[in-house]
C-alpha cells in the first residue's frame, strides 16, 4: 500500500511539473522575467534597476526597435558598481552571468547624441533563483526524496530548454519588427525624393516652356519691324 501511494505521488509530481513546463512556468517558482518596451526622447536618459540575491543568474537584454538609425548607448552596472558591459551607438546588447553580491543590478540607457528621434527600446530581464535555491538546499539534498528531486531536475530542465525557445522567438520578432520599420523608413525616405524628383522636372520643364516661348514672341516682334 506505502508502495501504491508512493508511486501516485510520483506521477503526480511529474503530471503537475510537465502542465507547469506546458504553461511556461518554472516548476520551482524560482524564476522571474519581465519584458517590455520603452521610448526615450531625444536627449533623454534612463536606467532601471533589478534588485539580486547572491548566486542569482540573471540575463539582460535590449534592442533599438524603432527610432533613427537604431542605436543607443547603454551601461550595465553590477551590485557592487562594477562595469558589466557598456556599448556606445549600438543597436542591440546582450548580458548574461551570476550576481557576485546582494543589491541593484542598473541598466541605465541615453540617447543624448540625438538631436530630434525618440528611440523605442525592447527590454528583456531574466532572474533565475534556481542556482542559489540549489546551493542552499546542498546540505539538505539527501534527506529528500531522490526520486522527486530528480523529476523537479528534470522539469526545470525542460522549462529552461522552453524559455530559451521562448526568449529567441521573441528575439526574432523584436528583430522582424526593426527590420520592418527600416524597411518602411526607407519606403518613406524614396518615396518623398521621388516626389521632389517630380516636382523639380515639372517646374524645369515649364521654366523651358516659358523661356522658348518668350525668345520666339521676340523673334517675331523683330521680325514684323
Amino acid at each position: 500500500m506505502v508502495a501504491v501511494q508512493y508511486s501516485w505521488s510520483v506521477a503526480l509530481t511529474v503530471l503537475a511539473s510537465v502542465l507547469q513546463v506546458r504553461g511556461l512556468r518554472n516548476p520551482s517558482g524560482n524564476q522571474v522575467e519581465n519584458a517590455f518596451t520603452y521610448k526615450i526622447p531625444a536627449h533623454g536618459h534612463m536606467c532601471f534597476y533589478q534588485e539580486v540575491d547572491q548566486n542569482d543568474v540573471v540575463e539582460l537584454e535590449l534592442q533599438v526597435v524603432k527610432g533613427g538609425s537604431l542605436d543607443i548607448d547603454f551601461t550595465i552596472v553590477g551590485a557592487q558598481g562594477e562595469i558589466l558591459q557598456q556599448g556606445r551607438r549600438k543597436s542591440e546588447g546582450i548580458w548574461e552571468g551570476l550576481a557576485s553580491h546582494k543589491g541593484e543590478i542598473e541598466l541605465c540607457m541615453s540617447n543624448s547624441f540625438s538631436m530630434v528621434t525618440d528611440k523605442e527600446i525592447f527590454i528583456l530581464i531574466i532572474l533565475d533563483k534556481a542556482h542559489a535555491v540549489q546551493k542552499q538546499l546542498g546540505d539538505t539534498a539527501s534527506e529528500q526524496d531522490e526520486a522527486i528531486m530528480n523529476v523537479n531536475v528534470q522539469a526545470d530542465k525542460i522549462y529552461g530548454t522552453l524559455r530559451k525557445i521562448t526568449n529567441m522567438q521573441d528575439h526574432m520578432r523584436v528583430r522582424e519588427a526593426r527590420h520592418r520599420n527600416t524597411a518602411q523608413s526607407n519606403l518613406n525616405r524614396v518615396n518623398n525624393m521621388s516626389l521632389l524628383e517630380s516636382v523639380v522636372v515639372m517646374f524645369v520643364g515649364f521654366c523651358q516652356i516659358v523661356a522658348i516661348r518668350r525668345l520666339f514672341k521676340d523673334t517675331g516682334r523683330g521680325g514684323s519691324v
